[in-house]
This record gives C-alpha cells, sequence and structure tokens, in this order.
C-alpha cells in the first residue's frame, strides 16, 4: 500500500507540471508515446523564460560541471529548455569556444567594476 502512495504522489506532481505548461485535456488526448516524448522534451525540463536566461545556465554549466549545454525553443511552451550537445566535435569546440569568451567577458567586466 505504501508504495500505490508513492506512485500518486508522483502522477499528481506530474499533473501540477502538466497543467502549468499545456492545455491538461489535449495532452491527455495524445497517445501514451506522444505523452512520454511531450514529458521528457517539456514538462520534466527547467523552463527558461528567455534565451538570455538559458544562455546564462549553459555558461554556469561550463563553468561548473564542463557540460557542454545547447538550447531550443519549445513548441509546447514557448519557454526554452537545455539539451546535452551532440554535435560533431568541430562544432562543440566551437561552442565550448564561445562559452569560454562569454566567461572571459564576465571575468572581465567584474574586474573593471573593482
Amino acid at each position: 500500500m505504501g508504495k500505490q502512495k508513492k506512485l500518486e504522489k508522483k502522477q499528481f506532481k506530474e499533473i501540477d507540471l502538466i497543467i502549468g505548461r499545456l492545455n491538461i485535456v489535449q495532452f491527455y488526448k495524445l497517445t501514451e508515446e506522444e505523452q512520454k516524448k511531450l514529458l521528457k522534451s517539456c514538462v520534466k525540463k527547467v523552463r527558461h523564460p528567455s534565451l538570455q536566461e538559458a544562455a546564462k545556465r549553459i555558461v554556469k554549466d561550463y563553468e561548473c560541471q564542463k557540460r557542454t549545454n545547447t538550447y531550443y525553443k519549445c513548441p509546447q511552451c514557448g519557454g526554452y529548455h537545455l539539451t546535452t550537445f551532440k554535435g560533431s566535435k568541430k562544432k562543440r569546440e566551437v561552442l565550448e569556444g564561445m562559452i569560454k569568451a562569454t566567461i572571459k567577458k564576465q571575468q572581465w567586466a567584474i574586474s573593471e567594476k573593482e
């Protein structure tokens, strides 16, 4: 019985997330496969309201974890979500270079203020 309560709590939490981003009626009209895809691509991810916020998070993730992420605009909720970069080595190097340049620029701006 304890396991059943955990499943119910998980389901309610998931429903709260769905309601916060999507039309719940339309969501439940989707096939189970479509629902799983939508949960993975939108509902269970952090929603960044702007491209600037997503970019800040990409830089922070790189600084703290050396993780190279990229973003996409979500057609469902209109926000931005991050995803692990899976492109070619050359494109990864370009992206990492842009992130490093941003970090360097931020550090320079901080040192100028001091």
